[in-house]
């Protein structure tokens, strides 16, 4: 079994979204919190974090909608 495939069996994809929304919240309230070049490299990674999060979880939709589609 794949690193790929015991994530997407163990996490639901509600919480792969729900992480990705809370780590791209984050990333904006800093923003608009802080106004420094520190908090832009915090950004960064929560921003890629996030965005990569939010794109994982809607290749394991759309893997799981074919899987049922094939049935």
């Amino acid at each position: 079994m794949t690193n790929r495939e015991w994530l997407g069996r163990r996490l639901p994809l509600w919480t792969l979204v729900l992480v990705g929304v809370v780590l791209l919240g984050v990333a904006a309230l800093l923003l608009f919190l802080v106004d420094s070049m520190l908090v832009f490299l915090a950004i960064s990674p929560l921003t890629i974090v996030g965005l990569y999060t939010l794109a994982y979880a809607g290749g394991e939709w759309r893997r799981r909608s074919d899987q049922q589609r094939d049935r």
